[in-house]
């Protein structure tokens, strides 16, 4: 395409609502330098974006059409606004998660799912009737296998900006019927 420069990262997409959009990043751009320092690659533009938080401006070096321009860019977080994302702690569930083994699996037909053991009784899993031997299938609707599965349903319901924090949890009961709950986190 004609491009002066080598060193940079080529800008294949944007996506809707982004900071990038927002400040006028286009399609075929090519960055080459965050708040002056010069990145050459995808890896060293995500560590020098890193360092700066949802709400900070950076400025942004690209190339456009062999010109360079800087542009500043508000950051956002994934959720599309510049609220911080906190890495928040599953242990409000009050529940330890276990994998499945293989013969539960098997009689189940099921890959996913994680064994719930260890239900605390003033635990958000306790107040809302989930017991110790449940398998937890899905959480909103996504389907669990993995305690990063829970901890990335909690952590985007966490960092909603919805005032009731609540998870839906689709479980098979002890008794092997599939229920459904509400659990509400404080």
């Amino acid at each position: 395409k004609n491009i002066k420069t080598l060193d940079g990262v080529y800008v294949a997409s944007i996506e809707e609502n982004s900071a990038a959009k927002d400040a006028g990043i286009k399609e075929g751009d090519v960055i080459t330098a965050i708040n002056g320092v010069k990145v050459k690659s995808t890896a060293e533009l995500q560590e020098q974006v890193a360092a700066y938080r949802p709400g900070n401006d950076i400025s942004v070096t690209i190339m456009r059409k062999n010109s360079e321009q800087t542009l500043r860019v508000k950051l956002k977080n994934l959720s599309g606004n510049t609220n911080i994302v906190k890495d928040t702690d599953i242990a409000d569930l009050g529940a330890d998660f276990a994998p499945l083994p293989m013969q539960t699996k098997r009689q189940l037909n099921y890959n996913g799912g994680l064994m719930v053991q260890n239900v605390r009784k003033n635990g958000a899993f306790a107040k809302a009737g989930i017991e110790n031997g449940f398998i937890v299938l899905k959480i909103n609707n996504k389907p669990v296998s993995s305690t990063a599965d829970i901890k990335d349903a909690y952590n985007t319901v966490m960092n909603s900006g919805d005032t009731d924090k609540v998870l839906f949890v689709t479980v098979i009961n002890r008794a092997g019927v599939i229920k459904h709950y509400i659990v509400t986190i404080k």
